[in-house]
């Protein structure tokens, strides 16, 4: 008898104790994919371990580096925890509502966000339709761009185009794949005009390069929460974990060693109006 009540008294207190003092469900991180899948899981590593110890249970990171493979798995619930940038988070949005931004990841210079630019080499003159061009739109012409879902890509080059009347789809767009390979293009005289980060080009203003647009301050990447997978409590002591890390944990990370700042709503809303504007559609296939 003794024997039954003590049973039925364990099972009580097991069915009243708390949720936080059970174990944790295993959550799934992916990170922005690098070329060699390896890279993107080490790189993460030391991040995936901070979310567990603030998680309070696994976080396994896997690699994706399919685009639009990594939407889908997250509209299925496969993802919890993902890093983003402003664009495919645009775009995760529209098809998943319950995408939360955590925390915005800083950049080397401390800062959450940036501008995009057009620039041009200082000697050169701009073609008609190009900013500070005072003659009407002419096309076609060359334009040296990052990659295609690179922010200040397609998208910013072709909204400042559109402000000074100019149609970056009747151009040709050559994608040299990073903001250093644009500038160095522009120096060298292989294009007139190139969109890149602002503070590529001023790096390299004193070897001839000139801005001659540049767009309102933009989103950095984002950490995306699933919010049908994990609860709002857990998702902001995530946040909040993220914003009071310390430096010396700080200093053991890779991706994300700069620190956290809270995601900036303004800066999103630019990116909405600049898609707005241009009928900007990401497009499919892998990259970012």
């Amino acid at each position: 008898m003794v024997g039954h009540r003590f049973q039925g008294w364990i099972a009580t207190l097991l069915l009243c104790s708390p949720a936080a003092a059970m174990p944790a469900e295993s959550l799934v991180f992916v990170p922005l994919p690098m070329e060699n899948p390896r890279n993107t899981v080490a790189h993460s590593k030391a991040l995936a371990a901070h979310f567990q110890r603030l998680h309070g249970g696994p976080v396994a990171v896997r690699h994706l580096a399919d685009y639009d493979e990594i939407l889908r798995a997250f509209v299925a619930d496969e993802i919890d925890l993902l890093h983003l940038g402003p664009l495919p988070l645009h775009e995760l949005q529209r098809m998943a509502p319950h995408a939360v931004a955590v925390v915005a990841l800083l950049g080397s210079d401390g800062e959450a966000r940036y501008t995009c630019a057009l620039a041009s080499p200082t000697d050169s003159v701009p073609e008609p339709g190009e900013p500070g061009s005072s003659e009407g739109p002419r096309a076609p012409a060359r334009i040296a761009l990052t990659q295609p879902i690179s922010t200040c890509g397609y998208l910013a080059s072709g909204w400042l185009l559109q402000q000074g009347g100019a149609d970056i789809d009747e151009m040709s767009a050559d994608y040299l794949g990073s903001h250093e390979a644009v500038a160095l293009a522009l120096v060298g005289g292989k294009y007139a005009l190139g969109g890149l980060k602002r503070k590529i080009a001023d790096r390299y203003s004193q070897l001839g390069l000139r801005v001659i647009a540049e767009t309102d301050p933009l989103p950095g990447f984002v950490l995306v929460a699933n919010g049908r997978t994990m609860t709002l409590e857990q998702i902001e002591t995530l946040r909040a974990g993220l914003l009071a890390t310390d430096a010396n944990i700080l200093s053991g990370l890779e991706l994300g060693r700069h620190g956290f700042a809270p995601v900036d709503e303004l800066s999103l809303g630019t990116i909405e109006r600049m898609i707005r504007e241009t009928g900007f559609r990401v497009p499919a296939g892998p990259g970012y």
